[in-house]
């Protein structure tokens, strides 16, 4: 028989037994749930993981859409560009061809005054021969006066030779214009290029925030299932007595492991932040970008005004040089009728002359002494007509005057014509110096802008890289945590003493999370104050380019306004040039008409002497 001593020990044993075997079966249980806890967390990161690849793809292809978007964009930009092009080079196309047939046509009428003059000369010639010795004086006067037509047909000539001339440097000039219209459209296709650059990274911009804020949602659901999961874990190791030292020490590492979670989620955001205010700033410089061009809209139009009614000016100026001139027209062309008039009436004396001696024929005789007085009476006439003569000469005389008055103003308006060419030419000059500027400006604004792409997109990719360096070291965070618990696992089926053991290597191991989790701190304090600088390069690199744009944009306006200021120059020249060319035009029909007149003059003149000296 036993003794109750032993029997009493052999029942504690038992009664140890059955308490150790509770303790395993409550750890065991406790550590299949939590087993089964991070499964479901391991899950949920592969679906969070896969819904982040479908959304990076879904972005991979929503850029190359807006790229081909914007290369249509473009396109469509040079074609419509291309038909203006061809549409204004047509037009100067017609406008040359005008040009060259006016020089024709003026050149024709040259010729045309070349053959008038010759004629003319051959009848002077023709009346020199035919006249006798009381004609020498009007041999004389008409000496004078091919003298006076050679240097009106000098003049002519040398007033078309500048005509011609400016002409000439008025297919320069739009050349000129026309150049520098092509260059100003290529600076406004690389503007509107840019833009639509700037107008893709925006909506990149957007898409990333996008798909930054979905990944906070979908870390917020992590985070509330983490919590979940966490308050499960603690009500049932508040149900383990026994085991509460351990849950204890777990639950402690579990809540610094979150705390150091939670930093990282604040550090991430406020990286997030930094590249949100960064967008930010980016979309207000381009609303001042856009601010600025509607200015420059606003300004043009003051500008299209202000040339508007200084043509208006100049017109209302040349109509009323116009009515003065045609004025002085309608006096000469009265006076010529007077003269016309008296010649009409010297006409009807000589044919009443005529008759008085066709029927004093018969009595020749008889009327010698009446002859002898009528014949001084028709010296006296002649005379008369002589005189009415000189009076027309001297007219003459008085409308070359007025021709050397309007050559020297045509002089006159040809030196300002130079000067305002030279001027022209300066200020072309300029133009080109500041297109060239403008261009060397806009190519280092564009290599700046690529250089600052390239770093965002660095930038990009180290996130992206240590958010993979955070799920790698989360994962073997994980991988380690499972090894411990097989470990646990296996040390809770020998005894007390090899969990004792385990907790001594889960003690190991729980530095060596620290310290890998100090090691994750650091290189995240790293990169975060890599990003700050970055993110103030970044801003110092949008200032200046703001600052580039608003010169560039100030560029743009003086460069419009210097081509304003030379069409309407233009504009000028070529009235003055028409104006010039219609009165060398009135003049020439003027001498022509005069010399008409007083070629039927001297016609009349000569048969009138023939008559007399055969009487």
């Amino acid at each position: 028989m036993c003794s109750p001593k032993t029997a009493e020990k052999r029942g504690k044993n038992q009664v140890c037994k059955m308490e150790r075997d509770l303790l395993l079966e409550n750890y065991e249980e406790a550590i299949q749930k939590q087993a089964a806890l991070l499964k479901k967390q391991q899950l949920t990161t592969e679906n969070l993981q896969d819904e982040l690849s479908n959304m990076h793809q879904k972005v991979i292809t929503s850029n190359k859409q807006n790229q081909s978007k914007v290369e249509a964009l473009c396109q469509q930009i040079q074609q419509g560009v291309t038909e203006d092009f061809s549409e204004e080079t047509s037009l100067l196309q017609q406008e040359l061809e005008t040009a060259l047939k006016e020089k024709e046509l003026s050149q024709a009428e040259c010729k045309r005054h070349a053959l008038e003059v010759q004629r003319l000369r051959q009848e002077l010639g023709s009346i020199q021969v035919i006249s006798n010795d009381g004609t020498r004086i009007s041999v004389a006067q008409m000496k004078e006066y091919e003298d006076v037509i050679r240097a009106l047909e000098e003049e002519t000539i040398r007033l078309r030779s500048e005509v011609s001339k400016m002409e000439d440097e008025k297919v320069d000039i739009m050349k000129i214009n026309l150049g520098l219209k092509k260059q100003i459209s290529s600076l406004e296709l690389q503007l509107e290029q840019e833009s639509h650059e700037i107008c893709g990274l925006r909506t990149r911009s957007q898409e990333r925030e996008r798909v930054a804020q979905e990944m906070k949602e979908a870390f917020t659901n992590l985070n509330k299932q983490y919590l979940d999961q966490s308050e499960d874990l603690r009500t049932l190791l508040a149900q383990t007595k026994l085991l509460q030292k351990n849950k204890d020490h777990l639950s402690k590492v579990v809540m610094t492991v979150n705390e150091k979670l939670k930093e990282a989620k604040t550090r991430v955001s406020e990286s997030v932040r930094i590249a949100e205010d960064a967008l930010v700033e980016k979309d207000a410089a381009l609303l001042r970008e856009k601010h600025a061009l509607n200015e420059v809209a606003r300004l043009e139009s003051t500008v299209s005004s202000l040339t508007v009614e200084a043509g208006e000016k100049t017109s209302a100026e040349i109509s009323k040089v116009k009515n003065d001139y045609n004025t002085n027209i309608k006096t000469m062309s009265e006076e010529i009728l007077k003269l016309e008039m008296a010649l009409n009436e010297s006409n009807l004396e000589c044919s009443k002359a005529k008759r008085e001696h066709s029927k004093a024929a018969d009595d020749v005789r008889v009327i010698q002494s009446e002859l002898q007085h009528k014949k001084a009476e028709h010296q006296e006439e002649v005379m008369n007509l002589l005189q009415r003569i000189s009076s027309l000469e001297n007219k003459i005389v008085v409308l070359s005057g007025e021709r050397d008055i309007l050559a020297e103003h045509n002089t006159h308006t040809v030196q300002e014509y130079e000067k305002q060419r030279e001027e022209l030419l300066a200020r072309i000059q300029e133009l080109e110096h500041l297109l060239m500027v403008s261009q060397t400006n806009f190519e280092s604004l564009r290599i700046e802008h690529d250089e600052v792409k390239r770093r965002y997109s660095s930038l990009s990719e180290e996130l992206v890289k240590v958010k993979e360096e955070n799920q790698s070291n989360e994962k073997i965070l994980r991988r380690q945590l499972r090894t411990k618990i097989e470990e646990l696992e296996e040390v809770s089926s020998s005894s007390r003493v090899r969990l004792d053991a385990t907790d001594s290597c889960h003690r190991d191991v729980i530095k060596q999370l620290n310290e890998n989790i100090s090691v994750l701190q650091e290189s995240y304090l790293r990169v975060q104050s890599h990003l700050a600088n970055q993110k103030m390069e970044y801003e110092e690199r949008t200032n200046d380019l703001l600052q580039r744009l608003e010169d560039y944009s100030l560029k743009y306006k003086n460069v419009l306004q210097s081509l304003h200021e030379t069409k309407t120059e233009l504009d000028l020249t070529k009235d003055l040039s028409s104006q010039y060319e219609l009165r060398i035009k009135e003049v020439e029909a003027r001498l022509q008409s005069a010399e008409q007149r007083f070629a039927t003059i001297k016609t009349r003149s000569s048969v009138n002497t023939d008559n007399v000296d055969i009487w």
